[in-house]
Parts: C-alpha cells; structure tokens; sequence
C-alpha cells in the first residue's frame, strides 16, 4: 500500500496583493456588544422621553382634575405603542449607524468580512429592483 501526498496551491498566488481589509481592525466582542447595548439604551432613553413629551402634552390639553386619567389613556392607546417605536427606532438606528461609522470609518464602505458593507451598486438600476422587491404582493387569499 502506498500513500501519496497532493499538495494545494493556495487560494491567492504568493505574489498577488494583500486583500483590501489587511492590517485594518475590525470590531471586537467588547465593541460589539457595545454597540448593540448602545443601540437598546438609546431605544429606551428615547421612547422615554418622547413619552414623556406625549404625557406633558396630555397633561397640558387636560386642565383641572383627572390628569392622571388623562396620562394614562393617552399613553394606553395602541397607536400611542407603535407611535413610540416608530419615533424610538427613528432615532435610535440613525445615532447608533453614525457612531458605527465614526467609530469603524475604513470598514464602512468595505463590502467582504469584516466590513459592513454599505457601498453604492455599481448600477442604480439595482435601487429600483430593491424598491419593486420590497413591494407587497396582491394576495389571492382573502382572511
């Protein structure tokens, strides 16, 4: 029995040049974790306030007695929840992107690992197929 050994050439050739991301550090547990408890913290801290702002706005349309009431009924309406997650994502996401880019700058644009690739298409046809993808489809089936 005889055993033969294959060697494998590698995946780039020793003389090609080193890939974009070389020497570049990418975000670690620590930061990642911190950022994602940015993220949350920010999300919290802002629905609070702009609850807050909802609440003092109640309270001020509610002269007198029953403010309490007031403040209550207004924070308990199902729009008033979906209302405060939409205006908390809307500033959470955007503050947390800007730090992620002040933070990484060289790994913003970098569309491979470690990146996080936020780079142009090459052809703005590409923005239009994402809108017709993103569009809801007419269903047959009506509940």
């Amino acid at each position: 029995m005889q055993i033969s050994s294959t060697e494998v050439s590698p995946l780039s050739p020793p003389d090609s040049p080193p890939p974009p991301h070389a020497g570049r550090t990418a975000p670690g547990l620590r930061a990642s974790v911190g950022i994602i408890v940015v993220y949350f913290a920010l999300q919290f801290a802002v629905s609070f306030l702009f609850g807050a702002a909802i609440a003092a706005t109640a309270a001020l349309r509610n002269n007198g007695a029953g403010i309490e009431t007031a403040i209550r009924t207004t924070l308990a309406q199902p729009a008033m929840q979906a209302l405060l997650a939409i205006l908390s994502l809307g500033v959470a996401a955007p503050l947390t992107l800007w730090l992620m880019r002040r933070s990484w700058p060289a790994l913003w644009p970098q569309a491979q690992p470690p990146g996080f690739g936020f780079v142009r298409p090459r052809q703005p046809l590409f923005f239009a197929l994402a809108v017709l993808v993103g569009l809801p489809r007419r269903s047959s089936v009506r509940c």
